[in-house]
């Protein structure tokens, strides 16, 4: 679900992606970047060294909220239930054991041959010039170990254009970016499906406090430059929203010289810091803090809308937008119009949607209700990049712990009900796909099917919540949405 307000002890270390086989060659050059608009400001550094010590600060915790919290009730009746003493469909039963994962089938992208095509011939371009994909979606692609492991396999076949979208303050307990560092201090609020201008990830972070601040640091210069190359160009951008009344933000690059922004105004705003690529810290503090509760109309204070880490000249770059929490139907909360000024300086040629597991959970829903909702959004998302590449994502296989009936708290050993609405879900979004030109994918299908929850639970692939990934099985979810997108001859 998502955090209303943020915490975390520490700082959050994502593992280093997963090297090439063998150096490829240097990528080309880009051509000229296109003037900035005037909302993004550029400053130039000298070559620079992050600062060598760790992070030790922590988020603060608001008071929690005194709502009480009530449990949504599911009528699950004519649900698939697992257990001893009752029958399990000849189809189903091979999907209750650890899979073989080397013999498990990976599941064809749905949709035109000539849309498909298309995305793939899109992506190939990586090797001559920057191409991104954005995904956006839910707590599948939040902790980015499904995309961090995606981004490595392309990167490793293509080229490396850097990890792009990050948040530069710890977003929520648990947020990490693959191969980067991300810290926090002082009190931070997530803004998800409540403001109307979000960053281009659909999240904003304000600030509860002046002196609130947050960094994120690059590692070392990856190995692949031919002998005698000189170092890449590096590009660390912060992305920030005006607001009437915005109050000032500090950022800094190592120990370069800090700058100051003001955030009063209206729209996007954003600072570049050009370097040459290796090991650097990003820092923001916030100097003003809100008037009122963070994000409020008129409140004031700094949002924070993401960073961005690229690598000059050629390369992929893939943004993992994922929100705790988030539903398809969010989009439709977003002004995508407005949102256009972050893609149309910084475009995507690929757009992912990975949506469905919190929509399923909502009680009471409908496949005829959820049509109409992912209709009505996926046609807010496609207004954000209408040109991309589209590919939609449904929802893995998920299973609930039964309960006595008696007694709803009391769970009912080694029985487990198959959560039935994620394979409509799946077919409903496989069917509105091509109505506005995407292509679809099954996270549900990927797994083996309906049940396969259970079997992804016993091999450790699956969390004992039953619906969320272990590193392991998010891993193997990525390698398997890569090879059906864009296969690649690597293992992460």
């Amino acid at each position: 679900m998502i955090a209303a307000a943020l915490w975390l002890s520490g700082c959050l270390h994502g593992p280093a992606p997963a090297p090439a086989a063998s150096p490829g060659p240097e990528p080309a050059p880009e051509p000229a970047p296109e003037p900035e608009p005037p909302w993004v400001q550029v400053i130039d550094l000298p070559p620079t060294a992050a600062p060598a010590d760790p992070c030790t600060t922590a988020l603060t915790l608001p008071p929690p909220s005194d709502r009480p919290r009530t449990p949504p009730v599911y009528d699950m009746t004519g649900w698939l239930t697992i257990a001893p003493d009752l029958p399990v469909p000849p189809g189903v039963l091979p999907r209750l054991q650890p899979p073989d994962l080397s013999a498990l089938p990976i599941p064809p992208i749905q949709g035109d041959p000539a849309l498909l095509a298309d995305l793939r011939a899109r992506i190939a371009q990586a090797s001559h010039r920057k191409v991104r994909i954005g995904v956006w979606g839910d707590s599948h692609t939040a902790p980015d170990q499904l995309t961090g492991t995606a981004r490595a396999l392309l990167q490793s076949a293509l080229a490396d254009g850097g990890h792009g979208y990050v948040m530069p303050v710890t977003a929520w307990k648990g947020y990490r970016a693959e191969g980067l560092s991300v810290c926090g201090s002082g009190r931070w609020t997530a803004l998800a499906g409540r403001t109307r201008l979000p960053g281009p990830g659909g999240l904003l972070l304000a600030a509860g406090e002046a002196g609130a601040s947050g960094w994120v640091q690059t590692p070392p210069e990856p190995p692949d430059l031919p002998a005698g190359g000189r170092p890449r160009g590096m590009r660390l951008e912060l992305w920030f929203v005006r607001q009437p009344g915005g109050g000032r933000l500090e950022a800094q690059v190592d120990g370069a010289p800090p700058v100051t922004v003001s955030t009063a105004g209206d729209g996007p705003g954003a600072l570049v810091f050009r370097t040459e690529a290796g090991a650097h810290r990003l820092r923001v503090t916030a100097l003003d803090g809100p008037s009122g509760a963070p994000g409020a109309p008129g409140a004031g204070g700094v949002l924070l809308a993401g960073a961005a880490v690229e690598y000059a000249g050629a390369g992929l770059v893939l943004d993992s937008m994922g929100i705790n929490g988030q539903r398809l139907a969010g989009w439709r909360a977003w002004d995508s119009g407005a949102m256009r000024a972050w893609a149309e300086r910084r475009p995507w040629e690929v757009m992912v949607l990975e949506y469905g597991s919190n929509d399923g959970a909502r009680a009471g829903l409908t496949p005829e209700g959820f049509r109409q909702e992912a209709d009505s959004a996926i046609r807010a998302a496609r207004l954000l990049q209408p040109e991309a590449a589209c590919l939609i994502i449904g929802p893995s296989d998920r299973g609930w712990r039964a309960r006595d009936p008696a007694d709803p708290a009391t769970v009912l050993p080694d029985q487990y009900v198959v959560w039935q609405s994620h394979r409509w879900i799946n077919d409903t979004l496989r069917d509105l796909a091509p109505q506005h030109g995407c292509l679809s994918w099954s996270l549900q299908e990927a797994m083996g099917g309906e049940g396969s929850m259970l079997g992804w639970y016993r091999a450790r692939l699956l969390q004992p919540d039953l619906i969320h990934f272990t590193l392991e099985g998010a891993t193997e979810i990525g390698r398997r949405w890569v090879q059906a997108m864009y296969p690649v001859n690597k293992t992460p």
